[in-house]
């Protein structure tokens, strides 16, 4: 008789979807590697004898309706390669999971976990993706997450985080997805960060950071978006964001921003969103946005800006929404 490595069974497959809880009699499964059971419609708690599959390298049971807390059971699998329990039920504290060293890719997103994100986490050395988002998690980010030095997605994104942004971050250079918004994290943006050529999306909005935006960001020379909205950012908007060349969407809106909106903004010739709504922003719009041929959404209402609107603005063939009130502006509003 053959003997069993794989389940597989997951919606939309020849299978159909499943539902109830995982069967006691799968205990005998021993030689089981992986069981993949995503997207079906299964309940109860995740059972402890999954703790006894020592062989297995992947178990996903995300998208169905597991409930009660991880099983700690689940710390024996030193296996383990890939750990999938996003978008269930889960409650409680992560368990300790420190033996699985050989983890490149933990999904616990969408649950309702609480506590604090275990320290050893920084220890998984071979993390490629570390999804933690949607939880009610709290304390702070583990330091040392350089560690993880082939980690490319990461996501702390809706929890209740507090503390900063671990400056050992900006080591991380093979990241392209960096998401810790949505939480309650203090203190500067890292300078360091301005190190992850490779980002595409940085997404530090809905936090209290608080003094100015690092020059160093305007080396991201990847970036397609970045979201600092809804802080508690001071100074001026640095001249290097200019150098972000594959920049779609910049958000620095419902800030304390200061100061003139740099000329060199004009530069970014994918820009497609530029919300700068709800600041302290003074002086003239500069008539370099006019360059910006991609452009759909700009967004300047409520700042101090003055004088008159661009006409080059008007030029601008893709733009559907332009909002300007709340200034002291003067003059015609040009034809878009």
């Amino acid at each position: 008789m053959t003997t069993l490595r794989e389940i597989r069974i997951f919606a939309n497959s020849w299978a159909g979807q499943i539902s109830g809880p995982i069967p006691a009699s799968w205990a005998s499964l021993v030689n089981i590697e992986d069981i993949l059971l995503f997207g079906n419609d299964l309940s109860g708690s995740i059972p402890a004898f999954l703790g006894t599959f020592t062989n297995m390298h992947r178990l996903s049971l995300s998208g169905n309706a597991f409930t009660g807390n991880i099983p700690p059971e689940l710390g024996l699998l030193t296996n383990m390669e890939r750990l999938i329990l996003w978008d269930n039920q889960l409650t409680g504290s992560i368990p300790d999971l420190s033996n699985l060293t050989l983890l490149d890719s933990l999904y616990l997103a969408r649950n309702n976990l609480t506590g604090t994100i275990p320290a050893y986490f920084a220890d998984f050395t071979l993390m490629e993706q570390f999804w933690i988002f949607e939880n009610q998690l709290t304390g702070p980010i583990p330091a040392d997450l350089d560690n993880w030095t082939v980690a490319y997605d990461i996501n702390f994104a809706n929890n209740q985080l507090s503390g900063t942004v671990p400056p050992e971050i900006g080591n991380m250079t093979a990241l392209t997805s960096l998401h810790v918004h949505n939480n309650n994290l203090t203190g500067s943006i890292p300078a360091s960060l301005g190190n992850l050529s490779n980002l595409t999306t940085l997404g530090l909005n809905d936090n209290q950071f608080s003094g100015s935006i690092p020059p160093e960001l305007g080396s991201l020379s990847s970036v397609t978006r970045m979201f600092l909205n809804n802080n508690k950012l001071t100074g001026t908007i640095p001249n290097a964001l200019g150098n972000l060349a594959a920049l779609l969407r910049l958000h620095l809106q419902e800030n304390e921003l200061t100061g003139a909106i740099p000329m060199e903004l004009g530069m970014l010739s994918n820009l497609q969103q530029l919300w700068l709504r709800d600041n302290d922003l003074t002086g003239a719009i500069p008539k370099e946005l006019g360059n910006l041929a991609a452009l759909q959404r700009l967004y300047l209402e409520n700042n101090q800006l003055i004088g008159t609107i661009p006409p080059e603005l008007g030029a601008l063939s893709n733009m559907w929404l332009f909002f300007l009130q709340g200034n002291q502006l003067t003059g015609e509003v040009p034809r878009l």
